[in-house]
């Protein structure tokens, strides 16, 4: 027997999975918009922390050299009668005035650097070399040769009053100045800004020894692999005058980095992990799943009762039709018609169909009665029928007898004769012409035996032509007798032969 699975529990299993899969699709739709909405803003906010820290640190840089060049153009540095120690002196002096400077000093023009403890040649420095052509440059942090410190050099040119190169004006200030500059800026919880020179190497970075190590990404990046994404944005960063937004994946976790370029060719990276960014999402995803199950809950008890309703009246169908078709089959039954839906056509079909069955099966009883009384009197008929035939049978059994002995009796009687016969012509034609008219007979007699025989057995066999039959035998059984006549005075005759012949 096949296993029975309800519409009940097939409906509610659909509306379930049908309120699943809306609930999932909706869900994922929500966070997926959340996500994307989350992360563009993430973008703009990254790019915007990287821009506003590039023009801040451009800013402080740019308000250094305007300070640096306030110096150039004082009128000592540009005096040629006053040597080297007394411009030392007086660069000490306005030194003072700047706590980001730990040294202010000055270069002529063949390289000579001049402190206040001497003078060393930096004719191979590359600030030195920048200045002298008229330019203004800030090198990225190294160890000072003098003192092994880390520090950075800010270098402008020393016009004269023809605006000519005289000297160089150089600034050393503490290597991490910049390090300190960005350590308030906060990306997210844990993120933050780092800035990289045009080399890739870290030049800024809330954590010291990165800059004091000179870390190189991009260096790094080839003898660990895992280093090669950020390597890739800070150097699509470098080459870019635009901002540049990027994620990559860096010791189990993925970041997200904003990128912008500096006007001196650096470059600052605003980053974070990516997951602190999609806290909300995470709590929207949270809401949204337990949401989905108190729906689904809600949906399946609905459903539950919405599909009781819908089967109950298709239950009470089957019990009325399992009645009719197991039981007392009540077809008084009827189902009640409410509500306006198929259910309602349902039970209102189903209602008239039982009164059909019930109006046809009444009118079979009442034909099965009227059969049964036509039954009852055709066998009635029949058995009187065959009650006539079996004495019919028996009558033309025992004439069939009398006849046969009756000619049995004449033959004998007729070859006793014959000798008789021949002694007289004139007897011999008369009986010749008796005989003949007997021969007569008996093949009429032959012809009716038969006919009474094909008759009979058509009696037995077809009852309704019995009557028929019936009527023939009587009409026939006439000739029989007649013939039973004729054969009687044949007989008559012949003993008044043979007596004639004995005479």
């Amino acid at each position: 027997m096949t296993k029975r699975f309800s519409i009940r529990n097939k409906l509610i299993i659909i509306f379930g999975l049908l309120i699943l899969v809306a609930c999932l699709t909706l869900g994922i739709l929500a966070v997926r918009t959340a996500r994307k909405a989350v992360t563009e803003k993430v973008e703009a906010h990254l790019i915007d922390k990287a821009i506003d820290t590039a023009t801040i640190i451009d800013g402080r840089v740019n308000v250094f050299f305007q300070f640096l060049e306030g110096i150039a153009r004082m009128p000592i540095l540009r005096d040629n009668s006053l040597s080297y120690q007394e411009k030392t002196a007086y660069l000490t002096k306005e030194a003072t005035f700047n706590d980001r400077i730990k040294e202010l000093d000055i270069t002529d023009k063949n390289g000579n650097f001049y402190y206040e403890g001497g003078s060393v040649q930096v004719s191979d420095r590359e600030w030195f070399q920048k200045a002298l052509s008229g330019g203004k440059i800030v090198t990225e942090p190294y160890i000072e040769r003098a003192t092994g410190t880390l520090v950075m050099t800010f270098a402008v040119p020393v016009f004269d009053s023809a605006h000519t190169v005289v000297g160089v004006l150089s600034a050393d200030v503490n290597g991490l100045q910049l390090s300190e500059d960005i350590s308030d800026i906060v990306v997210g919880k844990t993120g933050s800004v780092y800035i990289v020179g045009t080399s890739g190497t870290t030049i800024a970075d809330p954590d010291p020894d990165t800059v004091t190590s000179m870390w190189n990404s991009t260096k790094a990046a080839e003898s660990d692999t895992r280093l090669k994404p950020v390597a890739e944005i800070e150097q699509k960063v470098l080459n870019s005058k635009q901002a540049i937004f990027g994620t990559y994946y860096y010791k189990g976790v993925v970041k997200i980095s904003a990128g912008k370029s500096m006007n001196n060719g650096w470059a600052v990276i605003a980053f974070a992990p990516y997951e602190e960014f999609m806290g909300t999402v995470a709590a929207l995803r949270a809401s949204l799943f337990g949401i989905g199950v108190v729906i689904v809950l809600v949906a399946l008890v609905i459903s539950f009762f919405v599909a009781q309703a819908m089967v109950k009246p298709i239950g009470v169908t089957v019990e009325a039709l399992r009645n009719i078709a197991q039981g007392d089959g009540d077809l008084t039954v009827r189902l009640p018609v409410t509500g306006n839906d198929e259910i309602t056509d349902l039970s209102n079909y189903f209602n008239q169909t039982i009164a059909k069955i019930g109006s046809s099966i009444k009118a079979v009883d009442a034909s099965a009665n009227t059969m049964q009384s036509i039954g009852d009197e055709l066998s009635s008929d029949m058995t009187e029928t065959v009650s006539a035939i079996n004495e019919i049978t028996a009558n033309i059994d025992g004439t069939v007898e009398e006849i046969t002995r009756t000619i049995e009796q004449l033959n004998g009687s007729i070859e006793t004769q014959a000798a008789s016969v021949t002694q007289s012509s004139a007897s011999i034609e008369e009986m010749v012409a008796n005989i003949a008219s007997i021969t007569q007979s008996l093949e009429k007699s032959d012809n009716m035996v038969r006919l009474l025989s094909t008759a009979t057995s058509e009696g037995k066999t077809t009852l309704v032509t019995s009557n028929t039959v019936t009527q023939k035998i009587a009409d026939e059984s006439g000739g029989l007798i007649e013939a039973s006549s004729v054969i009687q005075n044949i007989a008559s005759q012949t003993n008044l032969l043979a007596m004639n012949a004995a005479i």
